[in-house]
């Protein structure tokens, strides 16, 4: 089965992040539109591929949401990846808003996501 580059699933992210914050259920949504014919295993792992190559990348924090509003995460990327990959095992679509975590767009991911922006609105 072909797959969509992740470029592009996380070009998508940033995107959204432009907007708001960037929780499970919206990246789901976003790599299940890119590959609709791809089974759960597939989606599962193209998420959190994407996820974390935005988080690697510095384009985005990963963190959580409280009344005081985002919240940065203090762990590392390996540490994250194991968190998400053990949390996604025990919880699976549809997610709750702000399931296992959210994700912000960076001063390093905002540029990118503007530049996505612009050519989009040339198109």
């Amino acid at each position: 089965m072909a797959t969509e580059p992740v470029s592009t699933i996380v070009e998508e992210i940033l995107v959204h992040g432009a907007d708001d914050w960037v929780d499970m259920p919206e990246v789901y949504a976003i790599v299940r539109e890119k590959l609709p014919e791809a089974d759960g295993a597939t989606l599962r792992e193209q998420a959190i591929a994407a996820i974390c190559h935005v988080v690697r990348l510095g384009l985005m924090e990963v963190g959580t949401v409280t009344t005081a509003g985002f919240v940065g995460s203090t762990e590392t990327v390996a540490s994250f990846e194991s968190r998400l990959r053990a949390e996604w095992s025990v919880s699976s679509p549809p997610f709750v808003p702000g399931e296992i975590c959210w994700l912000r767009l960076t001063e390093r991911g905002a540029p990118i996501a503007e530049k996505a922006l612009e050519r989009r609105r040339s198109e």
